[in-house]
């Protein structure tokens, strides 16, 4: 079997799902595009019930206001590429989301919900801009609305 008997089989799976990935992005493709393209097309399939390339309100699985937001056109149909950007959209908003809750992790050494000056890596007049209750400290509110995120969404 060798030296390094659970090399084989992690190269063989590396390699399958290397092909995967070649397949789903022939040429120069994005893989994450063509993704987004997939879960695109299986929402127009699933609710465009009509099939006439566009989701009604009626069909619509949302709140109105969600809809309203999906429909960046405002003609009263979600189409394809609207469908897509909203998708888009709601991917970037999730990365940010995280990408700050693990800045948070990351700083906030002690664990004790609030960051100090320190441990932000701020300067008094940095911290001071960012500390909307004036304790001296950033709770999660303030870290995740200095990235333009509410707590929480």
């Amino acid at each position: 079997m060798g030296l390094l008997p659970g090399i084989v089989p992690v190269k063989a799976a590396f390699s399958a799902v290397s092909a995967l990935v070649r397949a789903a992005r022939p040429g120069r493709g994005d893989f994450a595009g063509q993704l987004r393209e997939s879960v695109e097309a299986r929402f127009m399939a699933h609710f465009d019930a009509d099939k006439n390339g566009t989701v009604t309100p009626d069909e619509f699985p949302g709140e109105p206001a969600s809809f309203r937001r999906w429909d960046r056109n405002g003609d009263g149909g979600v189409t394809s590429a609207e469908a897509r950007l909203e998708m888009t959209l709601i991917s970037d908003a999730a990365r940010a989301r995280k990408a700050a809750q693990e800045s948070w992790d990351l700083h906030d050494a002690d664990r004790d919900g609030r960051l100090t000056r320190a441990e932000a890596g701020l300067t008094k007049k940095e911290l001071s801009a960012l500390d909307t209750d004036a304790d001296g400290t950033l709770g999660t509110r303030e870290w995740f609305a200095a990235r333009g995120l509410k707590e929480g969404q």
